[in-house]
């Protein structure tokens, strides 16, 4: 039997206990925190333009705002991903 089929028979709460473990042992850092250290490594650059000349637009629900002077678009941190609409993305990682 392999580990695919295995997983298939688990319940839910076996399954999200089981992905509890996983993250922990290969440490996986939260969803939240990944995508913040996005940018720790990298310049900023717009997801509209690709431009890299770009400033800080403040912040809005403690989220940092920044501007791109090519195409004056406002864009942050979570624009263009999979939870760029989503208000609560704390509870996003409950979905995946």
């Amino acid at each position: 039997m392999d580990l695919k089929q295995l997983i298939e028979k688990l319940s839910t709460d076996e399954r999200k206990e089981l992905l509890g473990l996983l993250q922990v042992e290969i440490h996986v850092p939260k969803f939240v925190n990944i995508h913040s250290a996005i940018h720790k490594d990298e310049a900023v650059r717009c997801p509209h333009c690709s431009s890299g000349d770009i400033y800080g637009h403040g912040t809005c629900k403690g989220r940092r705002r920044y501007r791109c002077k090519s195409c004056q678009k406002s864009f942050n941190d979570f624009t263009g991903t999979a939870v760029s609409g989503i208000r609560k993305t704390e509870k996003f990682e409950e979905y995946l």
